[in-house]
């Protein structure tokens, strides 16, 4: 038997999913010091040699600032990104990647890979892989949100200790902001209908001179806003409400948002809460309502209004 767990989707998700209905989700990899970079091969393994650089440690990958990027300590044309997570498994259901360079580097395919062992030779699967040869310089982002191994439906892994991420590249050094492991918590109906999808939101630095003459100094311009109201109706999206607020450490954490995420599955967001409260009152016998809002996590260059 695998070491990990794995399981179909539940019915309702894949259909809520189907029909574009919002996904609210987590990253399982915040965490420090548990990913490498392995250059030269893109099978490495847990007890291969660590080629990061130092000066752009793998931790940066899941730290939950995109901005920071990591990249291995010299070029080649197959790389692999391990994941150790042996004291701390992860549970996830799609696959992500933010502020990457891999549309500069003419790279081909993209995988990931899990298994039972740190050599990556029992259980060994692939959820994921893409044909990454076509990427635009606006592709920033990646996701796959139907992680499978042929059976044609959308599974969920759990208890996973050994990931890797595979790269095939023409040349160059590949650079990678956030891996995300999400685990997805799809909503069953769009938020009320004042939300605004489109709310931008810029941090200016405004000065006044003596003189009068006025000075400005752009911190962020056209960050994405999120303000929803969910309203869930019965105790399974109840009780996922609860889960996810457990999941991103009571809002310490970093969340994450696709408005379609079946016909737009790249265009998902990265949030941190403006406020760090869980209040998701009884609005009647049955309905609970949480309001949902957050600002997008840089970098400003990456914003999804500049980009994808």
């Amino acid at each position: 038997m695998p070491s990990y767990t794995e399981a179909d989707l539940g019915a309702d998700e894949i259909t809520r999913a189907a029909a574009d209905k919002p996904v609210l989700s987590s990253n399982s990899l915040y965490t420090s010091g548990s990913s490498k970079w392995v250059t030269g091969s893109k099978t490495g393994t847990v007890a291969s040699a660590n080629n990061q650089d130092p000066d752009f440690p793998a931790s940066r990958m899941t730290d939950g600032f995109p901005g920071y990027v990591s990249k291995p300590s010299s070029a080649s044309t197959l790389f692999t990104v391990v994941i150790n997570r042996t004291l701390s498994p992860v549970e996830f259901d799609w696959f992500g990647l933010m502020n990457h360079n891999l549309f500069t580097l003419s790279c081909t395919e993209l995988r990931l890979q899990i298994a039972s062992n740190s050599l990556f030779s029992t259980d060994l699967i692939t959820p994921f892989t893409a044909d990454i040869s076509a990427l635009y310089a606006s592709d920033r982002r990646i996701a796959g949100m139907a992680l499978e191994t042929g059976g044609g439906v959308a599974r969920r892994y759990g208890n996973v200790q050994y990931m890797r991420l595979q790269i095939t590249c023409s040349s160059g050094v590949p650079e990678i902001g956030q891996i995300i492991l999400g685990r997805r918590r799809q909503q069953k109906y769009n938020p009320e209908v004042d939300w605004g999808p489109d709310n931008q939101s810029s941090a200016i630095d405004r000065v006044t001179t003596r003189g009068g003459v006025r000075y400005k100094t752009a911190r962020a311009l056209g960050r994405r806003d999120i303000d929803a109201i969910l309203v869930h109706d019965d105790t399974t999206l109840q009780n996922d409400l609860i889960d996810w607020w457990a999941d991103i450490d009571a809002g310490n954490q970093n969340f994450f948002w696709h408005d379609q995420p079946a016909t737009y599955p790249d265009n998902f967001c990265m949030f941190d809460l403006n406020e760090d409260t869980f209040i998701y009152p009884l609005i009647d016998w049955k309905n609970r309502k949480f309001n949902l809002v957050g600002s997008e996590q840089g970098p400003d260059t990456e914003y999804f209004s500049q980009g994808p």
